[in-house]
């Protein structure tokens, strides 16, 4: 990259990073630079990915698209933008430019993109607002320069992957992944003790993913009793997207085509039966079902998303008993789903 090429990414950089804390201060749950692909492809970027539950049944994603350029173009900016909301499923789309004039702003109502213009840029630009935590790109050369890349799990390959699933519906099959990729991370914490603090970022930021994307699904039951909750969360915990019917037929049609067309006469679809659904049932999917369906963890799962990132970031080195009660209780939760023992984990102060 030349000079002028480093200067305007950086320029960039430093844009996407002071509209990240306005918006932070405004509530939002706020992930720079989400990767859109389609068909394992690369598309584009999401400068701004966020999220914000307005009421308890209604959740709101918002992308802002950040053109810090002499020429914006903001008008081209919001039909791309808007066409990116509607790809990705967001609720409203926000171009902020340098631009600032009254026909960008009639441009902006006639095809429903907010703008934040020049002279708004500029203000919040005034207010210097902070924060004690790292960059993205200083998490990103942490991360590089803390494991061996590809040969080593790959774990910026395995946080971009996380984080390029937010573009995606979100779903019980996303949960699922991020589960196992948290519970990956919890393991080398245990494990690694020299990389501990890198992979304590890592994993409080998969865990502030899970505490958003629960908190998209669960509008569909927040206002059913805890048993339909519970009942909600562990056929999609256990089964994921295709839940238990669909699975159910998956089974049977594999058993009966394996009955007609294997060959072996000794093949006994009962046991094959009955050991894939002891696999199911030996999850350990209770122990989340039970605690994501209280309503007391339901209706703060975003506040707790946004207090596990800013852990995730903070510029002090985070530990693995930081945080709010309701933080080390959901973080012992999701341990004893893993079977991880709390203890070795370090989920208590050292006395």
């Amino acid at each position: 990259m030349d000079t002028k090429g480093k200067k305007n990414s950086e320029k960039g950089a430093s844009t996407e990073e002071m509209l990240a804390t306005y918006f932070r201060t405004l509530g939002y749950f706020v992930v720079r630079g989400v990767k859109v692909y389609f068909k394992n492809q690369p598309v584009t970027d999401i400068d701004l990915w966020m999220y914000a539950r307005p009421s308890l049944i209604s959740k709101e994603i918002v992308i802002v698209d950040i053109k810090n350029k002499k020429n914006p173009q903001a008008c081209e900016r919001m039909l791309w933008t808007k066409g990116l909301q509607l790809a990705v499923g967001a609720n409203r789309a926000i171009v902020a430019t340098t631009e600032s004039n009254k026909d960008i702003l009639e441009f902006s109502k006639k095809v429903s993109v907010d703008v934040i213009g020049g002279s708004v840029l500029k203000e919040i630009k005034e207010k210097k607002l902070q924060e004690d935590r790292i960059t993205e790109e200083e998490f990103q050369e942490l991360l590089k320069n803390s494991t061996f890349g590809k040969i080593d799990g790959d774990w910026r390959g395995r946080i971009e992957k996380c984080k390029v699933l937010l573009s995606n519906t979100i779903s019980f099959s996303t949960i699922n992944y991020w589960m196992e990729e948290a519970k990956y991370f919890a393991n080398q914490i245990i494990s690694r003790p020299k990389v501990e603090t890198i992979a304590t970022r890592c994993l409080f930021i998969i865990i502030s993913y899970i505490c958003v994307g629960i908190d998209s699904i669960s509008k569909e039951v927040i206002h059913q009793d805890k048993k339909n909750k519970y009942e909600f969360f562990i056929n999609g915990f256990t089964y994921g997207n295709q839940g238990f019917e669909r699975t159910k037929s998956s089974i049977e049609q594999s058993i009966n085509m394996v009955k007609q067309y294997g060959g072996n006469n000794e093949f006994n679809g009962e046991v094959v039966r009955m050991n894939i659904y002891n696999e199911y049932n030996n999850l350990g999917t209770e122990i989340i079902s039970d605690y994501f369906s209280n309503d007391n963890v339901l209706e703060k799962l975003v506040e707790l998303a946004i207090e596990i990132e800013k852990l995730a970031m903070n510029k002090t080195e985070p530990n693995t008993f930081s945080g709010s009660t309701m933080q080390r209780s959901t973080m012992g939760c999701l341990l004893d789903f893993w079977a991880i023992d709390r203890n070795k984990f370090g989920l208590m102060p050292p006395q």
